[in-house]
């Protein structure tokens, strides 16, 4: 229908002028952006193929084709040793304007090279207490800066909840 919201997931790699427009094109009016981080070694260490600045210029390029719903995607309660800082990844995520903010807690899966890693030691997760700490420092930011916590990894700008994630939980049809 006219008012469906129709969401693409994307890596900030992926989004070139020609893509943001093509997507738009075709009636995407939602892209969620798997940013992770603004810091080149978590990024490093996570394996992703983009840089910081990428994910600037891809929201840009979708603002530019006129995307009217942008969400970025972050992780938080990564391993201490990578010495991130989170509130700087805030600080730069609030100043890209997003809609939307989707926070994931890094959890270790077995099975995967992060499993692995953790299962011989060469790295550890974050504490309890720390994975903790960013989630609450987070919530206080983003609430600051007028942001709304809808659901457990959700937060957006009055009016601009996901309506997709919100069918999950209310078991709603989707199409996906």
């Amino acid at each position: 229908g006219p008012d469906a919201e129709i969401t693409l997931e994307a890596n900030p790699e992926d989004v070139t002028p020609a893509a943001a427009r093509a997507w738009r094109a075709a009636g995407i009016n939602r892209v969620s952006l798997g940013a992770q981080s603004f810091e080149p070694g978590v990024l490093q260490w996570m394996h992703r193929t983009h840089g910081p600045d990428d994910i600037g210029r891809a929201v840009a390029r979708l603002r530019d084709a006129g995307m009217p719903n942008l969400s970025l995607d972050l992780i938080f309660g990564l391993p201490p040793a990578l010495g991130r800082d989170w509130a700087r990844d805030l600080d730069r995520a609030l100043a890209l304007e997003p809609d939307h903010l989707s926070l994931y807690g890094l959890t270790v899966e077995p099975h995967t090279p992060l499993g692995r890693w953790v299962d011989r030691g060469q790295t550890r997760t974050a504490p309890d207490d720390g994975f903790a700490a960013e989630f609450l420092a987070a919530d206080r930011r983003l609430g600051a800066a007028g942001f709304e916590h809808y659901e457990v990894s959700n937060y957006a700008m009055p009016g601009r909840a996901s309506r997709h994630n919100q069918a999950y939980w209310h078991r709603s049809p989707y199409l996906g």
